[in-house]
């Protein structure tokens, strides 16, 4: 039978019944609670073609939490419906879909038959709402981050789609024109993010997939795109980066720096695509679930980003969700994070890593460890490690890294960047920077050892025209001092942390660990090595011809022969 109440008044018991607030349920259906309303006063009721009323079944389905709320909508639908509810095999969503298909039938009906009506006592009616309609109605953008948190919600869930009906899109939905206006509304949407803590397990996603990215790279913008992808990977989101790699490939390594130590965090994904050609125009996806969602548009292979469509829409945004999925299947991960729990595992994968034939380039800001001699080596092995057994594997890859340098000075060059400041401290304090030795980790040194350590760089940079090595100045830098690279050219990279956030907890006990990057993807590699190569440019020759880095080395050991002598 036919439900004979109005698709509001039925709507508003099934509310009531499952204690769900007219602006919990628009909230849910991604609408203003303004809309709700009307719809249980009367005044507007869901289109035919709409995805509404499934929506709504499915979540008052889903919150009908005890056998005494089921038992309160089945007697309400039993009540109004006149049908045995007992009888029938409906589920209980498609029992109140069912239900308020019935109602939203019998408004519509009765709102046809009222209109002829309305009509023929108000004939001025139509004519005037013509008129009005000549000024198309003025949509309100939010422009602020309370206005954001307000309207650009949207359920974490991708929302079904019916393929068969047309889907109208919210009045919030924005085609956004400009490039100021497609980078403020991205930096409004991360902002609000970093504003409340994460309540999904859905990531934040962000591609740069056009030949002109939409990342802001530019002054105005960076600074801010950067600390709000920050402040929201402190309120717990995790991020995904799909990056096209192309002539942008400094800003993106640039990027990489900045976001490398959520990288160890496991809080951010870089991932890239396959395809390499750089002539290619893509639409960008930006999506940060339960607040909005962008598809931005490249027009031109001249022009910047400049048109984008801002959608709060749930079922735009589950096809822009599917649009990222589909772009993921040509895809790779562009870092690869590794957790390394003892200095032992550091070794062995920095001794695979140097075994790779090709030229190297490593910038550290503590001396190459490479470059510690045999008999020191050991010495540093009996102060750290009481284990025999990992003691003598810890020496036999140190001797590998030392005879792989042997072999490839002859073919291959090699060229470190070390911080002038850095060793002037060492010879100072007598310790390495941090306290650590890469590869062996926390160590008390002697000012013999440091010593002897230089003293083995000397002898190595006078023997071998192939192997040079630069002074930088702190001032110079334009990163964090506590960051190491190595690159191996046509290799692979491996970036490293000297910070207090290098340990882990086991049990509430903090351990010793180190967290490496590796980049293996060729493009990205010879990017680091052409970053390698500008830095070593900016470098004066004072500083990095090698008569005159020898003369400096050797009045630092000048210095520390007098201290041990004394």
């Amino acid at each position: 039978m036919d439900v004979n109440k109005e698709f509001g008044e039925c709507l508003r018991l099934l509310l009531s019944s499952t204690h769900i607030s007219n602006k919990m349920l628009a909230k849910v259906l991604n609408i203003d609670p303004s809309l709700v309303s009307r719809w249980i006063h009367g005044t507007r009721i869901p289109p035919y073609y709409s995805h509404y009323i499934d929506a709504i079944a499915e979540y008052l389905s889903k919150n009908i939490l005890t056998s005494f709320q089921e038992k309160k909508v089945k007697d309400l639908i039993q009540e109004l419906y006149s049908m045995d509810i007992n009888n029938n095999s409906l589920s209980t969503k498609n029992l109140i879909k069912k239900f308020l298909l019935e109602a939203q039938a019998f408004s519509m009906n009765a709102k046809a038959k009222l209109k002829p009506l309305e009509e023929k006592s108000s004939p001025s009616k139509k004519s005037s709402a013509a008129k009005e309609n000549t000024n198309p109605p003025k949509t309100e953008h939010p422009t602020n981050l309370q206005s954001i948190e307000q309207n650009y919600a949207y359920p974490s869930e991708s929302v079904p789609i019916d393929q068969d009906m047309p889907i109208p899109l919210s009045s919030q939905d924005t085609l956004l024109i400009g490039h100021h206006q497609i980078f403020t509304r991205i930096l409004d949407l991360l902002k609000a993010a970093a504003s409340s803590s994460c309540d999904t397990k859905q990531p934040i996603i962000l591609t740069f997939t056009s030949a002109l990215a939409c990342i802001p790279y530019d002054d105005a913008y960076y600074p801010l795109f950067k600390k709000n992808i920050h402040q929201a990977i402190s309120r717990g989101w995790k991020i995904i980066f799909l990056i096209r790699l192309n002539h942008h490939l400094d800003a993106i390594i640039n990027f990489i720096e900045d976001m490398q130590l959520y990288c160890f965090e496991g809080n951010v994904s870089f991932y890239y695509l396959k395809k390499y050609d750089p002539s290619l125009i893509g639409n960008d996806i930006i999506i940060v679930p339960n607040l909005g969602a962008l598809l931005c548009l490249v027009t031109s292979k001249e022009a910047p980003v400049n048109n984008a469509f801002y959608f709060k829409n749930p079922s735009a945004v589950t096809i822009l969700r599917k649009c990222f999925d589909q772009s993921m299947t040509s895809a790779a991960p562009l870092i690869k994070a590794y957790l390394n729990k003892t200095d032992l595992a550091l070794l062995r994968r920095f001794t695979e890593f140097e075994e790779q034939t090709g030229n190297q380039y490593l910038y550290t800001c503590s001396l190459n460890s490479s470059m510690i001699p045999p008999d020191l080596f050991d010495n540093y092995m009996k102060r750290k490690e009481p284990n025999l057994e990992e003691r003598n594997l810890a020496i036999q890859y140190q001797q590998r890294r030392q005879s792989t340098f042997l072999w490839q000075i002859n073919h291959y060059s090699y060229k470190d960047i070390c911080i002038k400041e850095h060793i002037e401290q060492m010879v100072h304090t007598h310790q390495y920077p941090f306290g650590e030795v890469y590869g062996i980790g926390k160590l008390i040194t002697t000012p013999y050892d440091i010593k002897t350590h230089l003293e083995n760089i000397v002898y190595h940079l006078e023997s071998f025209d192939h192997y040079e090595m630069a002074l930088i100045s702190q001032k110079q830098i334009g990163f964090p001092l506590h960051l190491s690279w190595a690159v191996k050219e046509n290799h692979s990279v491996i970036h490293k942390f000297y910070t207090d956030k290098n340990c882990y907890k086991v049990n509430s006990t903090q351990t010793t660990c180190h967290r490496d990057l590796l980049i293996d993807e060729l493009m990205t590699v010879h990017g680091f090595k052409e970053k390698h190569l500008n830095l070593w440019e900016e470098i004066p020759p004072l500083y990095k011809n090698k008569k005159d880095v020898l003369q400096w080395l050797k009045v630092q050991i000048q210095i520390l022969s007098k201290i041990c002598n004394g």
